[in-house]
Formats: C-alpha cells, structure tokens, sequence
C-alpha cells in the first residue's frame, strides 16, 4: 500500500508512505470482520472499529510524536463506504455487484517514509531493520503489461435516468426530507495490463495531495483524491471539506474569473456552509466541548483539471478519546452523503444502483503514536476481475440546475480517466448574436457531407489533440466554417455534453458573439449560415419528440423548424436544453 502526495502544488504534499506485509490483516465484509494474525483466522461480528482499535492496543507499541515522522507503525487501509453500514441503520437496495471489502486494513510493524520538504527517506521498524532494509533492496519490478483499456466507459445511468434522479431528489428536498443530497454516478470499462502504471498516469495528471495505491488479494484501489477527511495530530482535529467546483479553463484570465465566479457562488457557498455545520456536529460528538472551530471558509484551491471551494474546521480531542473513536464518530465524510447525513445516505441508496464500495469512504493511516490522517475516496478507481469502475458525483440543493450538476459529474473525473471516457471527443460552438433582437446563429451543412448532407447544425466538430479543451475546439471549428474570429465571442459557459448518433461526445459551449462579424461559410462544409430569433428558438413547445424504435431500443429525438430549415436530432436536443436553462 502506498499513501502518496502526488507531487501536488499544495500545502498538505510533504510525505509518502510506503508499507507491506503486514503483521495482521482485518477484511470487513458486511457483519462479519475476518482477522488474520500468524496464519490464525478469527472471524468476528464485533463492531470494526472497535476491532481495530483492539488489535492497535495488543501491538504495546507506545512511540512518542514526532512531526517528522507521522506514521511510526500502526492501522493503514481503505475504509469504504459501505462501512457506515455499521454506523448508521441503512435498506439494503443498491446491488451489491463487487467484492471489494467493506474495509481492508492492515497492521503494519515497519514503513518507508519519504519526506518532501527535508528531502529524507526514512526506514522504520520494530523489527530487525537491517533484515528489512535488505528485503526491500531485494525486491525486483516484476515484467508488467502495459496498462490499456479494451472498451470505452459507460455510465451506469443514461442521462434520461439521470435527469429522473435529480428529479426524484428535488420532490425530497421540497418535501423537507433534506437540505443536500450527493448523486453519483459509477463508469465502468474492461482493461488490461499493470494497475499500478495506471496509477502512475494518474498521479502524473492529477497531482493529487492525498493519493493512495493499494494492491488487494482480488481488487486495486486507485486514488487521487484532493480531499481530506479527517487528519488528527498532538490531539488536534482537523477536516478540510470541498463543496463547490467549477472546471478550469484554458484562458489564465478566464481561469482566474472562473476561480472568482465560484467564491461568489451563492449556491456553492450555501452547499459548503451545510456540510461545514454538519461535520462541526459529527466532530462534536468526541470532541471537547467547545472547541471546535472553523478558521478557513469558502476558500478556492485550484487543481490540475477543476477549482474546488474549500473549508477549514478544527477542534481538540480529550486525551480519554482514540483516532478510531473520531473516525467512527465522522464516517462516512459529510462532504460526500449530504445533509442530513442519514436520511441523505438513506436516498442515495434508494437512488444509486450499485454501491459506492470504496468511493466515498475513506484511505489513510492511523499511528500508534496518535498521528491519524485519511482522505474522502473521490477521484478513486477500483478493479476487479477485468472491470475498471469509476465514479463521480455532486451534492444537489434545491436551487442546483440539472445540466450542470450533470455537468459536474463529469469534470469530477479523474483526468487521465476523462480523456479515456471522451474516446471520440467533439464540441460546438452556439453563438448567440448580439443584435437588438438577439438571434442563433445556425448552420445547413455542405451536400457534399453525405450522410450529413442538408442538417442544420452549430459549428463545430471533434476534438483535436492540441486543441486542450472543448472551448478551444468550438472556436477553433467556428472560425473554420463561418469565420467567426475566436476574439469577437465572449464565453458563457458550457453544458453537459451529448451523445451523437455517430458516436462522439459533443461539448456545447455558449458564447456571445459581436453583431459586426462578417458570416462566411466555408462551402467544403456549409451550405449556407442564417439566424433564428433567440426567443423564438427558446420557445420549447416548438420541439416536438419523435421515438425511434431500433435493435429492441427506443430514442427519443426532437423535431422543430425554422421557416424552410428543418430542425431535429442533436442540434434540436442542445436548443431545447438551453431553453431549459435560459428565460427570455
């Protein structure tokens, strides 16, 4: 196993640690805890935590703290999800489809520590370290496959279910049963090769700070989570939640406006102030009275692929009181459930059809000198028996917007993992002009595109491996086939993306565009370019749905027009999603 700070820009990136072979394994798979120590299996349905604290005590190991070594022996593993089960009373609904462990921890007598900021590797153990340091140098890379995935990744939701969920979750929060609800969804894809250089991959493109690999007897558990969870030293307490998240953009002054927008979002702050009152209370619980404290709120911390919207709490844990006893107190993390806790896990479970296993649970280590530092399980992979599974979601309030919360699900994903889930990438660009009447501007495709021949569309087309996102890609297409200088469109932002019937994922990105542009269609690839009155194309009773029953599946389209030009498919799907979004 290995805990790692994935060479991040942040302040919490100083140490790596690296264990194996433990002394004693503890595997929870539902009511039952199986703990191996000297080949001696004992099977238990005492409460894990309690189990684990147990066999913390039994070790005798009492080191004093030293901050430059936070983990001197002890508990370190993956803490899933589904381990709240024995927290909380929960139904049992979502499919139970993979055998990962509940939780997979292991006692550890010895550990490599890497320390970024002094620039040290240190070996401990309580054991005969000389043996351990030449075990280690005996160790050789076994001969790896390449890691490669065999098939594209898909959801375990369509976006039809998807938009239902949201609805269904809206109905409870108008009905009072909560005030925040996480939806997620799961990809799944078939793979082969070496886990571990995925891992690495990951780790190149993510710079996570709170990272782990490990390697189970049946499964892998990937992560590269930038979210803390609980992080416990000399007694003090600390959990950095994230709510709030908007995609980076390419532009540094777009980038910087983007960071600006969501330190400014009233929905965002609101959905961070819930989870910080909610794990001010879990704190509480074990705390001293008094002491828990919030000195950070509603602060953005960028990363590689997404800025987050970041809190700070902080409180004192009475000498009387173990780690173990904090994590059970706090486990699941709030951040990822909802608000409140129980009765958001309660409709996650009726909502989500698979459980979350590890995703949404906790990585992290738990000293014997009383260090203890986990992180939330989002961004995180799991394998097994072929399958690579990945999942990614948002909290819901009452005023969230369906499209981007959608949206979110997918800028959440790890980025290594979103570039193999967009396998066949495309954006368009929909440009509103700015007349005194506003209108869209819409294209009739070139004759010469056969099987395209005629459709009205947006600009744009697939992606490019230069091109570096989606809106580089829209304006990039926009000035090839209308002339439209990238300069003269003013971005407002992108929706959830679509599926196109010829298989590419198409990334609509709204843009104002200067009412002086001179339109030119390039003839390779449009017939001619003309202007829908915006109002009028946002008028949703004009999109009239059709289902296509093909191959034992039924597609919903929808069909409209605009004086001779007929409007369906895609481009009809993205103006009716608008509309959805946008009043005039």
């Amino acid at each position: 196993m290995l805990l790692h700070s994935g060479f991040a820009d942040h302040s919490h990136n100083r140490f790596d640690i690296l264990v194996a072979q433990p002394r004693i394994t503890l595997t929870t798979h539902g009511a039952t805890t199986e703990v191996i120590s000297d080949d001696v299996t004992i099977r238990s349905q005492q409460d894990p935590f309690e189990l684990l604290q147990q066999q913390m005590v039994a070790q005798g190991w009492q080191p004093a703290f030293n901050p430059d070594l936070p983990f001197q022996g002890g508990a370190l593993g993956l803490f899933g999800y589904d381990l709240g089960r024995r927290v909380e009373s929960l139904p049992q609904l979502a499919e139970a489809d993979l055998a990962l462990p509940d939780m997979a921890v292991g006692i550890y007598d010895w550990a490599l520590i890497a320390d970024h900021r002094l620039q040290t590797l240190t070996l401990l153990s309580y054991g005969d370290v000389e043996q351990r340091w030449r075990w280690l140098n005996s160790q050789t890379a076994p001969a790896a496959r390449p890691f490669t995935l065999l098939s594209d990744w898909r959801a375990n939701m369509s976006r039809q279910q998807y938009g239902e969920k949201f609805q269904r979750i809206q109905h409870y929060l108008r009905s009072g049963d909560c005030y925040q609800i996480n939806l997620a969804q799961r990809f799944s894809a078939d793979y082969q090769g070496d886990e571990w250089q995925a891992f690495c991959q990951l780790s190149v493109s993510n710079r996570a700070p709170f990272s782990a690999f490990l390697r189970l007897p049946h499964n892998s558990v990937l992560s590269v989570s930038p979210e803390r969870f609980l992080w416990l030293e000399q007694q003090r307490i600390q959990t950095r939640p994230i709510k709030g998240t908007l995609p980076r953009l390419a532009d540094a002054e777009q980038d910087a406006a983007q960071a600006r927008r969501l330190a400014d979002s009233p929905k965002d702050r609101a959905e961070n102030l819930m989870i910080v009152d909610l794990l001010r209370n879990d704190i509480g619980r074990v705390a001293q009275p008094g002491s828990v404290r919030v000195p950070e709120l509603f602060v953005v911390e960028p990363f590689p692929a997404v800025h987050h919207l970041v809190s700070t709490i902080t409180a004192t844990l009475p000498d009387t009181a173990s780690a173990t006893e904090l994590l059970r107190a706090c486990f699941p993390g709030g951040s990822i459930t909802g608000a409140p806790k129980v009765r958001a896990m309660e409709i996650i479970e009726e909502l989500e059809p698979q459980r979350r296993n590890a995703y949404c649970g906790s990585i992290g280590y738990l000293s014997a000198c009383g260090t203890m530092d986990t992180n939330i399980t989002i961004r995180t992979l799991v394998t097994e028996n072929g399958r690579i599974h990945c999942s990614a979601g948002g909290g819901i309030v009452a005023d969230s917007q369906e499209q981007a919360e959608y949206q979110e699900t997918f800028d959440k994903l790890p980025q290594a993992a979103q570039i193999s889930l967009n396998v066949r990438p495309a954006a368009v660009l929909i440009p509103i002009v700015c007349r005194a009447e506003p209108t869209l501007l819409l294209t009739r495709r070139a004759d010469s595109l056969r099987k395209h021949a005629g459709q009205v569309a947006f600009p744009g087309g697939k992606t490019d491996a230069e091109d570096g996102s989606a809106i580089v890609t829209a304006l990039r297409e926009a000035q090839e086939e209308v002339a439209i200088p990238p300069q003269a469109v003013t971005i407002l932002g992108q929706m959830a993306p679509l599926d196109s019937s010829t298989g590419f994922q198409v990334t609509p990105i709204v843009g104002l565009v200067s009412p002086d542009v001179q339109f030119r269609a390039n003839e390779g690839e449009v017939a001619d370019v003309f202007e829908m009155p915006l109002r009028e194309a946002l008028t949703l009773s004009r999109y009239y749905p059709l289902d296509i029953h093909r191959a034992g599946h039924t597609h919903r389209i929808y069909l409209s027009w605009y004086h001779s030009q007929f409007i369906w498919g895609l481009t009809a799907a993205i103006i009716r999603r608008l509309a959805q979004q946008v009043s005039i």
